[in-house]
């Protein structure tokens, strides 16, 4: 994954636990390349198998049994693709769920839509120092909790 909390395989699971406000940070900064990633390369798929399925014009078996096999792999990683986004998704929901509104839309703002800290405590109305507050904050209730390891 882009984000790697422990140095070794060995050390990764299949369920990462937050040791601290680090490790917290570097899985928030991670979503936004992940969710984006996982998107282009469904996308990616989409179109292939789009071009499969314009191109199985061929008479010839050989030709129709390629393109078949070709059409179930990108229909394979299009649902595997979709089921780690919705994993990712659901522990971001779960996660966010925890903290209160405004940490909540602090916690959004930096990390989901990737705004600067001047972005945010121009959006937020909230002085620059009370964003970083309320991040420490949202960051001290997330120790600890557990998220699904995202492999693409």
């Amino acid at each position: 994954p882009l984000y790697k909390i422990y140095k070794t395989k060995e050390e990764r699971k299949m369920n990462m636990k937050f040791e601290n406000k680090d490790d917290v940070k570097k899985w928030l900064r991670s979503i936004r390349t992940l969710k984006k990633d996982l998107e282009l390369k469904m996308d990616f798929y989409k179109d292939m198998l789009t071009c499969c399925s314009l191109n199985n014009i061929f008479d010839d078996d050989a030709y129709i049994e390629q393109y078949q096999t070709d059409i179930k792999y990108y229909k394979d990683e299009i649902d595997r693709l979709n089921s780690t986004l919705q994993t990712l998704l659901s522990d971001w929901e779960r996660l966010i769920s925890l903290l209160n509104v405004n940490e909540t839309d602090i916690i959004t703002k930096r990390y989901l839509h990737g705004l600067s800290w001047y972005e945010v405590e121009i959006k937020s109305y909230i002085c620059r120092r009370q964003c970083f507050r309320l991040q420490s904050s949202a960051l001290g209730k997330l120790v600890g909790q557990t998220v699904s390891d995202v492999n693409i």
